[in-house]
């Protein structure tokens, strides 16, 4: 069986200058409220926080309009209650995440590749389902202004989220 890094693609209705303003400058409206620090330019760090969990990113590539990479530098993940406890609550340090962004005729294609991320890792289950509800997120940030970050689950969130499912 071969290991799969986690990757993921998406299409959305929106520039690439848009796109990447948002994984560089607006982290706090897709990813999660709680976050400290930059993420626009090379060697910039920020902080994610998820309660108790958190993840440290320092910036190490960045190429306007097109892709950005993040290298974990610090993660204390700690699973949901009532799920089992991780025996490396610090997985993630030394992997990479990978965004690209590219023009299509139909909008623009965001991807985003997790290096080191794989079906081996503890957290695989709960992280994999993290990552895809995050581009959910940053998708509807996109495409209607309003993410849908943890954290952020006001009653402006939940409707903006509820008429965007009902029209698509």
């Amino acid at each position: 069986m071969t290991n799969q890094d986690y990757q993921n693609s998406m299409m959305v209705n929106t520039t690439a200058q848009v796109a990447f303003q948002a994984i560089t400058t607006q982290i706090n409206k897709w990813w999660s409220t709680d976050y400290q620090g930059a993420a626009s330019k090379t060697d910039e760090e920020f902080t994610v926080r998820f309660g108790e969990t958190f993840m440290t990113m320092k910036i190490g590539e960045v190429v306007q309009n097109e892709r950005i990479v993040w290298y974990c530098v610090g993660q204390n993940q700690v699973p949901p209650p009532g799920t089992k406890s991780l025996q490396n609550p610090a997985e993630w340090v030394g992997t990479t995440i990978i965004w690209t962004i590219s023009s299509k005729d139909n909008g623009t294609e965001v991807t985003i590749h997790h290096p080191g991320l794989t079906p081996m890792f503890e957290c695989w289950a709960i992280c994999q389902q993290g990552w895809n509800q995050t581009l959910d997120s940053l998708k509807l940030l996109l495409e209607t202004g309003t993410g849908l970050p943890f954290g952020g689950l006001s009653g402006e969130y939940l409707e903006n989220a509820q008429s965007y499912d009902a029209a698509h």
